[in-house]
């Protein structure tokens, strides 16, 4: 099978494409790197770098068919969607047009979206949310994914397109990007307790606000089980586990399993946010009928991400620097002489990046397998075998 990722370099949509490949499907990933890394792309993958809204970017697709598309891929902060609610609306709504009419396209069947929880917004005394309840976005991040969510619903009607809409409620995890402070709950919090730059944790809101807390090995299977089982159907779906976790129970589970302890400074909460709401789940599990991981139990995910989630986040954002200033010599490169610019490429793609746990460093003799750059209308794509060249 061949799937399009979108958001393939970020916490989620990575995860999704490296199981998808494991299991010996054909994946391409779009992504542009804005909260995504390089190195979360697993090798062997086709890539384009660049914004999935944009007309040039779906050009580059060349019109190849896929037998589905998982849009992962968009700002994911309701906070970022007020400072910019320009970008917010590209990347989440305009994108999912754009993806849409690329699988009216080329004649592809089927499209599953990491919509949101967020759509629901909140009602006054109540606390779980089924897909039958009343939508009230509080966000432009929301209004953005609910948008989504109805053009897929014409867009089926209109053009036979099944889609499925997963309405993820807070996910976390191993790889969850701890740069981010605007973005995912448990990262934001465990970020300030692990990195000694912060002397205290700052918590926007109330301690007693809550969350439906899913794990990413859970969200990954479920996504790609939606796209594999057609009962998924032309669906909206709560994806949570039906558990509240408050913030005060996050901030003392970490404080557990990383025994660190920080002063804890309440500030005013940020735009939009929702004091909290949990999932009912019954359409999910008459669909996916697994146990799901409960956050009580999530030891090992925070050990993990105590032990390497900042020291790979340190070194990515190095790396990031150096890998960006090289693109541009090469970019310059490549205008001046084609010629030339292909052989360099090749060369620095072949000799100058080692992949060693997730990183990019100076070495020679190592090969970054399966990493297709495309520039100045032409594709490189760099493979352990073979070095591909087309304009």
């Amino acid at each position: 099978m061949k799937f399009l990722v979108t958001g393939g370099a970020g916490f989620i949509g990575s995860a999704i494409a490296k199981k998808l490949f494991d299991r010996g499907d054909s994946v391409l990933i779009i992504d542009n790197l804005s909260t995504g890394y390089i190195e979360n792309i697993p090798e062997n993958v086709d890539f384009i770098e660049g914004d999935f809204s944009k007309d040039d970017i779906i050009l580059q697709l060349d019109n190849q068919k896929f037998d589905g598309i998982f849009h992962i891929g968009g700002q994911s902060s309701g906070e970022i969607s007020f400072e910019n609610p320009e970008y917010d609306l590209n990347t989440n709504t305009l994108s999912t047009i754009k993806l849409l009419q690329y699988a009216v396209k080329t004649g592809c069947k089927k499209i599953v979206y990491a919509s949101s929880m967020s759509v629901y917004g909140e009602h006054f005394g109540k606390e779980c949310f089924s897909e039958d309840d009343l939508v009230s976005p509080k966000s432009f991040y929301a209004v953005g994914k609910l948008a989504s969510e109805r053009y897929m619903d014409i867009f089926s009607k209109q053009f036979g397109i099944n889609y499925v809409a997963l309405r993820y409620f807070n996910v976390y995890g191993p790889g969850q990007n701890l740069q981010n402070l605007k973005q995912g709950m448990v990262s934001i919090y465990l970020k300030q307790f692990i990195d000694d730059k912060f002397d205290e944790v700052t918590i926007k809101g109330s301690v007693d606000r809550f969350r439906d807390l899913i794990y990413i090995d859970d969200i990954v299977d479920i996504t790609i089980n939606s796209m594999d089982n057609p009962n998924f159907n032309n669906q909206v779906i709560n994806i949570g586990t039906g558990k509240k976790t408050t913030v005060a129970n996050i901030i003392n589970l970490i404080k557990q399993y990383t025994n660190i302890d920080k002063k804890i400074i309440l500030t005013d909460g940020t735009p939009g946010d929702q004091f909290g709401i949990y999932a009912n789940n019954t359409k999910l599990t008459s669909l996916y009928p697994y146990p799901l991981v409960n956050f009580a139990g999530i030891g090992g995910g925070v050990r993990d991400d105590d032990k390497m989630g900042l020291y790979k986040n340190i070194k990515r954002q190095t790396m990031k620097i150096l890998f960006a200033l090289s693109k541009m010599a090469l970019e310059i490169i490549s205008y001046v002489s084609t010629s030339l610019g292909v052989r360099l490429r090749y060369y620095v793609y072949r000799h100058l990046y080692k992949k060693i746990d997730g990183f990019f460093y100076i070495g020679c003799g190592c090969t970054i397998t399966g990493y297709k750059y495309i520039s100045l209308g032409k594709n490189v794509s760099i493979s352990r075998n073979s070095f591909l060249y087309s304009v």
